[in-house]
């Protein structure tokens, strides 16, 4: 069960996890002992699950290491209220069923809109780019807030590409559309 951990015991000392659920009230209902190399999301719900208390946990919070998305689904499916504290909070992947759901000041963080409309839009086509035009056209939206949007999500992250395309047959609200990157103008973005 003991495994190495290099951030506090270097590469010649072993060690162990002692999870621990404790309630608001400062009592322990829950205790496990674990490898201190797998997340720790693994064993949220063992705890909460195989509680023997008279408690009645309503709500559940963690650091970082104590969460997945998987993990979010399934105890919102179990009744309780998922609450982690998540360090670097912008580079997580947010979703939302309801799209019609305004989110308030959380809104910019959920970055599913374009990703979703590029499926919507590759499935309506043969090839695996799509025109960033046609992007726009899908989600509605200007072309700053996808241009700001692409910076951000593709070409800063690398979760994408974009591509020159074929700009002597692009029509003109395609050309309109491209973004400039590394010396030359985009018409494509790929996923």
């Amino acid at each position: 069960m003991a495994s190495f951990y290099l951030r506090y015991f270097g590469y010649y000392e072993r060690a162990i996890t002692i999870y621990t659920h404790t309630s608001d009230q400062y009592s322990v209902f829950g205790t496990r002992v674990i490898s201190c190399s797998p997340r720790e999301a693994l064993y949220v719900l063992d705890g909460l699950l195989e509680n023997d208390t008279i408690l009645r946990p309503r709500e559940h919070y963690t650091d970082t290491h104590g969460f997945t998305e998987q993990l979010f689904g399934l105890c919102f499916l179990l009744g309780y209220s998922f609450m982690p504290r998540l360090r670097d909070l912008a580079d997580q992947q947010l979703y939302k069923v309801d799209h019609t759901l305004p989110l308030g000041r959380l809104q910019p963080l959920v970055h599913s809109g374009p990703t979703t409309g590029y499926d919507r839009v590759r499935g309506r086509q043969l090839g695996s780019a799509v025109f960033i035009s046609d992007l726009a056209t899908e989600l509605q939206i200007g072309l700053p807030k996808l241009h700001e949007w692409i910076h951000r999500e593709v070409i800063k992250s690398g979760h994408g590409s974009l591509d020159d395309g074929h700009w002597p047959t692009a029509t003109e609200g395609q050309r309109v559309a491209a973004i400039e990157h590394l010396g030359s103008r985009r018409l494509l973005i790929r996923f």
